[in-house]
């Protein structure tokens, strides 16, 4: 049976497709590497210590992370743990005004108060059950909390649940951007866009594997943008050059 011109047309047009997603699935997979080979793990979170992992504490850095650095975050959440009230119950039970005063160093107190408060009502009402929340029901509920936008609920997602899923930030768009992975600027790049190519390179591992590299490989892309892709680029010694 002859095929049509119109079917060789569509056929070749999946097959370049598929090329392309392939060659960009080795770009992502190569970048991780020698940003991993260049920085090794970086170990985020907990702030308070390496033994204990707390989802609490992750859940409450995400929050307070929007809009500010990293370094004020570890400044408020160690003022926390030194009034005893990195703890769910005891958060929920201080003054507010004590508590804006210690979440001051983050920025924007009163309004991350607020936030702060309506995640942690939420967490205690469903702690115990939140294993048991498929990811993408569990990922609409936080979106559907004020002032949790896609990057905050990713975050809580994947640092402190452990589920594969990619936190997109201005640092990945604008690598990938530089890059020329996507060919948007950066500002103007899709969140779920963005993520699906993180998401379709590493579809085939183990839900646990896809989780610790998504970790790593997100603080790696934070770390690239800290040293090297700033606004202003520093180009020399950057780790991923060869791979563009």
């Amino acid at each position: 049976m002859a095929i049509s011109p119109r079917a060789k047309k569509q056929t070749k047009k999946q097959m370049q497709k598929q090329a392309k997603k392939h060659i960009t699935s080795k770009q992502i997979i190569s970048i991780y590497y020698k940003l991993y080979k260049r920085f090794g793990p970086q170990h985020w979170w907990p702030v308070t210590g390496p033994k204990k992992r707390s989802e609490y504490e992750i859940i409450v850095g995400a929050l307070l992370t929007q809009n500010t650095a990293w370094l004020n975050v570890e400044r408020a959440i160690k003022n926390l743990v030194s009034s005893n009230l990195l703890d769910p119950k005891n958060l929920i039970a201080a003054p507010p005004e004590k508590v804006k005063q210690l979440i001051r160093p983050a920025g924007y107190y009163n309004q991350k108060y607020d936030r702060l408060i309506l995640i942690t009502k939420w967490y205690l009402k469903n702690k115990k059950r939140i294993k048991n929340i498929p990811t993408p029901v569990l990922r609409r509920t936080l979106l559907s909390l004020k002032g949790i936008g896609p990057e905050t609920a990713d975050s809580i997602l994947l640092y402190a649940f452990g589920r594969p899923v990619f936190v997109v930030d201005a640092y990945t768009k604008r690598m990938l951007s530089r890059s020329r992975i996507i060919p948007e600027k950066a500002e103007d790049a899709d969140y779920h866009d963005v993520q699906s190519l993180f998401h379709e390179c590493y579809k085939n591992l183990p839900a646990l594997q896809k989780a610790w590299i998504f970790r790593e490989y997100h603080a790696l892309i934070v770390e690239l943008g800290k040293r090297h892709c700033k606004k202003q680029p520093l180009c020399e010694g950057c780790p991923i050059l060869s791979s563009i």
